[in-house]
């Protein structure tokens, strides 16, 4: 899990993956010595680095909606547009992208906001990216989220 250059193969990488095995799952692509793939694994996050679970890893497939145990996002209610211009959100967006920090899985332009998914926020992240860029510019949210 991390940013990923558009590069072939890509670039940067993620934190620690302990249990993986690239025999165990199918999908995978491979150029210049370099193994990768999407693919939605369950298991326990420590802050640092990530442990599979008893789950097999399964091909990712971009869901159509959000899983149900992850609430619709308040930022993305027209009523709480941010302040920032599309210019501007492209603009940080290549800086986060070109730096690879913070780790970033993915990012989104929408309704005033640069989304950014993380692996975990425990706050910092948003509080370094306000004082950074400004308020109500970026929003970051966590990628991992309890499985129950």
């Amino acid at each position: 899990m991390g940013g990923v250059n558009n590069s072939y193969p890509p670039g940067c990488t993620g934190p620690v993956i302990h249990g993986w095995d690239w025999d165990s799952v199918d999908g995978e692509k491979r150029a210049a010595n370099v193994i990768w793939g999407d693919y939605e694994v369950r298991g326990i996050w420590d802050g640092t680095s990530f442990t599979v679970g008893k789950h097999p890893p399964q091909s990712f497939i971009q869901p159509s909606e959000p899983p149900r145990n992850r609430p619709a996002d308040p930022l993305l209610d027209p009523r709480n547009r941010g302040a920032g211009t599309t210019a501007r959100l492209e603009q940080i967006q290549r800086e986060l992208w070109e730096s690879c920090q913070p780790a970033l899985t993915d990012t989104q332009i929408e309704n005033g906001y640069l989304f950014l998914r993380v692996p975990y926020d425990d706050g910092s992240v948003q509080a370094l990216m306000d004082k950074r860029f400004g308020l109500k510019l970026v929003a970051v949210r966590n990628a991992f989220w309890p499985a129950n």
